[in-house]
């Protein structure tokens, strides 16, 4: 069997730890005046995506098989018998197959908290795993035995893995927050201190002070509408309007020239436009009498 013995190097606990100072010093050394104008929420994302764990996932609908001539060192089998000390080989027949995966190849050395007595071998590309089996006289039933049980141990590892890592993503959020919080608060501290000390800040070479305005986010209402159809207001076309300041200019005229007949009607002086065109051009009490009788008349019948 060729390759190297998997899930057996750094623990995965000793691994998560190292992530999450590798963060936090990712966080201390961002730039303050790109942090102090980033959305802490943003800021988080971005240090979730970088620092995020991603076990591999195996694709085995994507699995391919391959075969291939090669020799194998016969000199220690316990079959054969030779006189001299000379290395022996015999032709034999490689397979390989190609498990194609996604996620993070590292975690295929790392050690889960949980693990069994024997781990499986295989090689590690950037892509995908290569589990090869050589020797002579292959039969397929027990290649593929083979195969398949080496198959459902990296499978059984990388269970144990996700126990450890699905708590650790869910979390980071949370954990990548506190950082930022904690750390935006120290600096805008630090701020309001060299601020209170009543000096101009020192500007740095090439460097200018800039102001930022933060602008207040306001929530507008939309005004309320009436019900129903819309109904628009009444129109009186400037002819008609002219027509009205005419009719009453011609009234005041003939008020002022009959004042002692319209004295003598009292509070009903203003109805009297109605009892006849204002544009009659009569003159002095016989005009005032007429309108009298007029009304007189009217309200009769």
């Amino acid at each position: 069997m060729e390759g190297e013995r998997l899930f057996g190097k750094a623990d995965i606990s000793a691994v998560l730890d190292a992530q999450r100072q590798e963060m936090q010093k990712a966080v201390e050394s961002y730039d303050a005046d790109k942090f102090l104008n980033t959305a802490a929420e943003d800021l988080a994302t971005f240090f979730v995506e970088k620092y995020r764990i991603d076990v591999p996932e195996l694709d085995e609908q994507g699995i391919t098989v391959e075969s291939s001539e090669t020799r194998v060192e016969i000199t220690h089998d316990p079959r054969r018998h030779f006189i001299d000390e000379e290395p022996h080989f015999a032709p034999a027949t490689r397979i390989i197959y190609h498990v194609p995966f996604s996620g993070d190849r590292s975690l295929f050395f790392i050690r889960p908290n949980q693990c069994g007595f024997s781990s499986p071998a295989a090689i590690v590309r950037e892509r995908e795993l290569q589990v090869a089996q050589e020797g002579e006289g292959l039969g397929a039933k027990e290649v593929k035995a083979e195969f398949d049980q080496i198959l459902q141990q990296i499978k059984t590892y990388l269970g144990y893995l996700r126990r450890s890592v699905d708590p650790f993503n869910a979390q980071l959020e949370t954990v990548a927050l506190g950082y930022i919080n904690s750390r935006r608060k120290r600096l805008l501290d630090m701020s309001n201190l060299t601020e209170s000390l009543g000096f101009p800040l020192l500007k740095k070479p090439g460097e200018s002070v800039g102001v930022f305005l933060q602008r207040k986010t306001v929530d507008l209402a939309s005004p309320k509408a009436s019900q129903g159809t819309y109904t628009p207001e009444p129109a009186l076309s400037q002819a008609a309007f002219e027509d009205i300041l005419s009719s009453i200019s011609d009234m005041a005229a003939v008020m002022e020239r009959s004042p002692t007949a319209f004295a003598r009607m009292g509070g009903r002086g203003h109805q009297v436009g109605s009892l006849g065109s204002p544009k009659q051009h009569l003159r002095g009490r016989g005009f005032g009498r007429d309108l009298q009788l007029r009304w007189k008349d009217r309200h009769t019948a």
